[in-house]
């Protein structure tokens, strides 16, 4: 079972960051001590990037997970990186703003 799926209370719309599981809500990762790997799929939404956005053609066939787990490891998470050029935007305009005052 996918950790997005009515069965959850967790459906985000497509292209939309991957939400948190409502609470009461059985965490389909964990099942006794085992944990579930999340797929390449859920990683790419956790990171705010679209659903299969690392699913490449590799020769004939799609990528493998392996790289695709590795591509994600070394990404950085879309929203997070908005927001931190938001702020720095944000310092800039108003040191500017002070300077020229």
């Amino acid at each position: 079972t996918q950790i997005t799926s009515p069965l959850y209370r967790s459906t985000p719309a497509p292209g939309k960051p991957c939400h948190t599981l409502a609470e009461g809500a059985h965490p389909p990762a964990i099942f006794g001590s085992a944990v579930r790997r999340l797929t390449p799929r859920e990683c790419e939404r956790l990171q705010g990037f679209p659903d299969d956005y690392t699913l490449i053609p590799y020769g004939k066939k799609p990528m493998a997970d392996g790289p695709r787990y590795r591509m994600l490891g070394n990404a950085m998470a879309v929203p997070v990186v908005g927001w931190i050029l938001d702020r720095i935007g944000t310092v800039d305009a108003h040191l500017r703003a002070s300077e020229a005052a």
